[in-house]
């Protein structure tokens, strides 16, 4: 191996960082994105280093591979319940797939979060756009525009509760209380209390089915002593 297949390694390893380097500066002009880039491919080494460094220190940075954006504690808190909820309904006996049951959850969690936001950060939009369309008088026209489309969220917010608490309703094994009382605490983090009635009301319906003490058979009341047999003999006739 000489010098110039050394030299075409060392580039190729350092290629994909270079790339990284150049995808994660989008907002810089591209003239220092394209001179960042080719300087990453040369000295790719310690931008390695520092990318392993932060992945093994910060399961959650924001600047590395395979990222996510900081959770606080609540947003965490759902992303660990959707995964047992959904672990916990597989072993239920949930008749869906792992992927609707994603599915299901995840739309779920995101009309959830739509339907509470009170912000309306969709009303600059709506002017924006009727601006453009030549509308002088938009103030009424983005109002009914609004609430039109939060009247929107929120019926496709109940029907998502519902798709939701049907997941544990056709459950009838005793692995199923686990299950719903998880979905109880998600439901309560989404603010969706009503939700969260429906499957406490669930439990107090099937409560003493989903109890595993009731699926045990019951004892027999048969008593156990056994009566002795009578027996009567008779003198055999030698005759």
């Amino acid at each position: 191996m000489n010098i110039a297949d050394l030299v075409i390694i060392y580039l190729a390893f350092g290629a994909p960082f270079a790339v990284y380097k150049y995808l994660q500066n989008r907002d810089v002009e591209r003239g220092r994105r394209i001179l960042g880039s080719v300087l990453t491919l040369l000295f790719w080494i310690p931008v390695a280093a520092r990318i392993g460094y932060r992945s093994l220190s910060n399961a959650y940075s924001g600047d590395v591979f395979v990222s996510q954006r900081n959770l606080d504690a609540r947003d965490a808190r759902l992303a660990v319940l959707r995964e047992s909820i959904k672990a916990e309904l597989i072993t239920a006996g949930c008749n869906l797939t792992v992927h609707d049951i994603r599915e299901i959850l995840e739309r779920y969690a995101g009309l959830a979060e739509c339907a509470r936001d009170t912000s309306y950060r969709e009303s600059d939009v709506f002017s924006h756009l009727f601006d453009a369309a030549g509308q002088t008088r938009n103030e009424l026209a983005t109002v009914c525009l609004t609430r039109r489309n939060r009247r929107l969220v929120k019926r496709h917010h109940i029907q998502a509760g519902r798709d939701f608490a049907a997941l544990f309703e056709q459950l009838s094994t005793p692995e199923a209380r686990k299950s719903v009382e998880l979905g109880i605490e998600f439901a309560d983090l989404l603010a969706d209390h009503e939700t969260a009635s429906r499957l406490s009301g669930l439990i107090e319906k099937r409560g003493e089915v989903w109890n595993s003490e009731h699926q045990k058979p019951a004892p027999s009341a048969i008593s156990a002593a056994v009566s002795p047999i009578a027996m009567t003999t008779a003198s055999l006739n030698r005759d």
